[in-house]
């Protein structure tokens, strides 16, 4: 499962807030122009009656769930968007959740703070499991008859371990492609890197079993 040390989360807070270039502006805020994240993730009508820290949270759930997701089914999507959701009250205020998806450095704070100490904490809830299931119908494992569930669990297993270690390195990596991303593991997921990852785990554990089985 995801660490959840406070080392781990101080050092992804930091990374956040101290990487550069990676937000994009159509023109200067002074010009009274919005700016291109903006114009790709734009303010809802919802947005500006938000007086509660209630509303927050119901008002980030429901753009969360709205979003298309090529790497999460709809259970571990439901899990990632009702635990951020949940953590959001602690993290933010109200004043600062209404200008969360503008694209400007005090937006970019807001969502640094979310993703490092609302949305890592509920990390663990999906990476496990979604392991697990991309394995258990991987082409890897085609010509297995028997014995797939003790496969992906050990695949699973294995690759959290990198998860945990690399965790930071993931979301950042994810925050160069899409500076206004508050769903970081989205970009990780569909990356051709994490396939290969997932295969070369699979097949490891896939001789791991053989070997056991035949010695």
């Amino acid at each position: 499962m995801i660490m959840k040390t406070p080392a781990f989360i101080l050092s992804l807070f930091v990374c956040f807030f101290f990487t550069t270039n990676i937000t994009v502006y159509a023109q200067s805020d002074d010009d009274g122009v919005k700016t291109l994240g903006e114009i790709l993730n734009p303010q809802t009508d919802d947005m500006a009656s938000v007086a509660t820290a209630k509303e927050m949270t119901q008002i980030y759930y429901k753009r969360c769930i709205a979003e298309k997701s090529l790497a999460f089914d709809k259970q571990e999507k439901e899990l990632l968007c009702t635990c951020t959701a949940a953590n959001m009250g602690q993290v933010i205020t109200v004043s600062e959740f209404n200008n969360m998806y503008k694209d400007n450095i005090k937006a970019k704070d807001t969502r640094g703070k979310v993703i490092a100490f609302a949305y890592t904490e509920c990390m663990n809830y999906v990476i496990e499991s979604k392991l697990y299931n991309d394995c258990m119908v991987s082409p890897a494992l085609n010509s297995v008859i028997r014995g797939k569930k003790n496969i992906c669990e050990c695949s699973s297993a294995e690759y959290v371990k990198t998860i945990n270690n690399e965790a930071s390195y993931i979301i950042m990596e994810a925050l160069k492609y899409n500076p206004m991303t508050l769903n970081p593991l989205e970009h990780f997921f569909t990356t051709k890197n994490y396939g290969y990852m997932a295969d070369k785990y699979t097949e490891s554990c896939k001789y791991k079993m053989l070997y056991k089985k035949y010695n």
